[in-house]
């Protein structure tokens, strides 16, 4: 099988005062086309130094982290810079949105950064907006939008520029369970539809049922990797 994702004897250290903490410790995981995937764990297990790693925000202290074959320790600042916002869409928990813009405006603001046209950012912009059902809501605040309407535009944000992979870092940690059974199946939605992969980090197990893949770290380490499909 190809995978999007592989790793090979992943580690993390970081240097805390004169301890060396271990944050990953020789890690193996994979994981596949249109896949998603869930990486759970106590707190401090290391969930979101994988996800770190996987997303091009770090760079190990050793090991591979493997995208679509290629080593992302091997790619410049710059190749890495244009990895981080051409192939990897970003959701975090606390949604990031900027307060001051509209639903759209947020999208749009990802667009430009990557020099895509005024037309052409608005067009996309608002069909991103209509696929999470918040096209009516396209010209309001984040302070005007519910915490599940804030997360479907995180979401909608993290997909203008057409990325092959997701990463979300508990993604509805903030949301009622409602909310949640809505980002999760827009997640669905989008790996059916979009075909693209998502790997989120969660506390949620109740989430788990949505996934294809079950990613489990105690301590730094892969505990287990359960597949579901």
């Amino acid at each position: 099988m190809d995978y999007l994702i592989h790793t090979e004897n992943l580690s993390k250290f970081y240097d805390v005062g004169s301890v060396k903490y271990n944050a990953l410790q020789g890690v193996d995981i994979s994981v596949g086309y249109n896949e998603l995937a869930a990486i759970v764990g106590p707190s401090g297990s290391g969930k979101s130094t994988l996800l770190h790693l996987i997303g091009g925000l770090d760079r190990p202290s050793s090991g591979i982290v493997r995208v679509e074959g290629n080593n992302l320790s091997e790619l410049s600042e710059q190749d890495l810079a244009d990895y981080r916002s051409k192939k990897v869409g970003f959701v975090f928990q606390f949604f990031n949105l900027i307060p001051y813009l509209s639903a759209q405006e947020n999208l749009e603001l990802s667009m430009s950064i990557a020099r895509i046209n005024k037309k052409e950012r608005k067009t996309r912009a608002l069909e991103l907006l209509k696929v999470f059902g918040l096209e009516s809501l396209a010209k309001k605040k984040p302070t005007e939008l519910s915490g599940g309407e804030q997360q479907r535009t995180a979401i909608a944000r993290a997909l203008v520029n057409s990325p092959s992979l997701i990463l979300a870092d508990e993604p509805t940690g903030n949301l009622d369970t409602a909310s949640s059974i809505v980002v999760m199946d827009a997640f669905r939605e989008l790996i059916e539809k979009r075909k693209v992969s998502v790997i989120m980090v969660t506390h949620n197990h109740e989430l788990m049922k949505y996934c294809d893949r079950i990613i489990k770290l105690r301590d730094g380490k892969l505990e287990s990797m359960e597949i579901k499909k």
